[in-house]
């Protein structure tokens, strides 16, 4: 019965009030006795049905002992047995719980605030956090890992227990970070150069007072035309690269063409490059066969990995040939370039990634083209090797199915 439930202390308390008034009754007036006698045996056996005790309402104190120490039980071996790297410290600098995350974290069995001693910012933060009593959030670094810790006070009925404090690893989002950040500037310096020849240029080209003769004109107006095809470029593996996170590469339209024409306009397209730079490109005969893909993309490829070439290379030449391996054509693009260093080779396709940030300032390059180059491979379920000699070249492999 709810109503009984919710009021029985009180209800029991009204009983023993009416049994005590009986009794001062019976004793005053004994002729009441057996109709009070009755009334009273009749609610002793309301109060034994309705009203027994309940261990809820009277806990002993086993009672209180096991539910406190199941509690403890359970939040202990929710800590314990988490995979995260938690840290519960007592106010006197004790670790109390510790979960199972945190053995990657350090070196060794943290027991107390003296074991880390050796992690100085870590140490500094938490030593300051138990004699301030308060929280704090702090990023530190260990065996080649970035860690961000967030230390939480504890307090039970107002008074200062200790900390709680978990730690993150944020090594991919701290090195994602890193990479945008230095990016950024690369595309800020890359911007500014041609912007300011541009400007430099056009300022005196509108002089007034200054004769300009037409050879000087001539000249200044080319400057104008290379930085503004310069920015182009790069606008353009910027929109690439927007297509790439968009997964619009994955998107072919795919014809049957010759190989060797494809390559051939590839070549036309860079003679200007070529020819200031008095290099030859080879495309060998091998490469007069037939191919099913996306001509506008497979010109991308090629025309990226010519003009990538093209900036390494200062002389000799480049030659491209193909073999058909079973299914599959394999194009080999090689230059007689300045080569890439081995530490750099597995990450030259990484997207913002430049091998030489001062040379490639220089050279004009944005650290996209190739990122987008094996975007566009993957895309036709193709794939693209690189091997190099430092100082003597560079050869770029492309495998991609010859088969509709």
């Amino acid at each position: 019965m709810p109503f009984i439930e919710k009021y029985r202390l009180p209800l029991l308390i009204f009983l023993i009030s009416i049994f005590v008034f009986s009794l001062v009754l019976v004793m005053n007036n004994p002729s009441w006795s057996p109709w009070i006698i009755s009334g009273s045996f009749g609610m002793l056996i309301f109060f034994v049905y309705f009203l027994k005790p309940q261990a809820s309402l009277f806990p002993t104190r086993y009672e209180k002992n096991s539910n406190d120490i199941q509690t403890t039980f359970l939040l202990k071996s929710l800590i314990e047995l988490n995979d995260l790297p938690l840290l519960v410290m007592t106010s006197d600098g004790k670790v109390l719980l510790r979960s199972k995350g945190i053995q990657g974290v350090f070196d060794h069995v943290i027991e107390k605030l003296e074991d880390l001693k050796q992690y100085s910012t870590f140490w500094s933060v938490t030593n300051q956090s138990l004699a301030l009593e308060n929280g704090a959030t702090f990023d530190w670094e260990n065996k080649g890992k970035v860690y961000q810790t967030r230390i939480q006070p504890l307090h039970f009925h107002q008074t200062f227990f200790g900390l709680f404090i978990t730690i993150d690893d944020i090594t991919s989002t701290f090195k994602l970070d890193q990479l945008q950040t230095e990016f950024l500037g690369d595309l800020s310096h890359e911007l500014k150069t041609p912007l300011a020849a541009i400007i430099g240029a056009s300022y005196i080209l509108n002089q007034t007072e200054r004769k300009l003769t037409p050879k000087e004109r001539i000249m200044f107006t080319e400057i104008i035309k290379k930085e503004s095809n310069r920015m182009q470029r790069l606008m353009d593996e910027l929109n690439h690269l927007s297509l790439l996170d968009n997964k619009l590469f994955s998107t072919l339209i795919k014809s049957e063409f010759l190989l060797h024409d494809l390559l051939q306009e590839v070549v036309d397209v860079h003679t200007l490059e070529l020819e200031k730079k008095k290099l030859k490109v080879v495309v060998d005969e091998t490469c007069k066969t037939v191919v099913f893909l996306d001509r506008d993309k497979a010109f991308q490829i090629f025309s990226n990995l010519l003009s990538n070439a093209i900036r390494y290379t200062d002389q000799g030449g480049i030659t491209v040939r193909c073999d058909i391996v079973q299914k599959h054509t394999i194009i080999h693009l090689t230059d007689t370039g300045v080569g890439i260093e081995p530490q750099n080779m597995a990450r030259v396709f990484n997207r913002f990634y430049r091998t030489d940030f001062a040379r490639n300032r220089v050279q004009g390059g944005s650290g996209l083209g190739l990122a987008i180059t094996r975007a566009i491979i993957e895309a036709h379920h193709g794939k693209i090797d690189v091997q190099s000699v430092l100082g003597k070249g560079t050869t770029f492999s492309i495998t991609l199915p010859n088969i509709r």
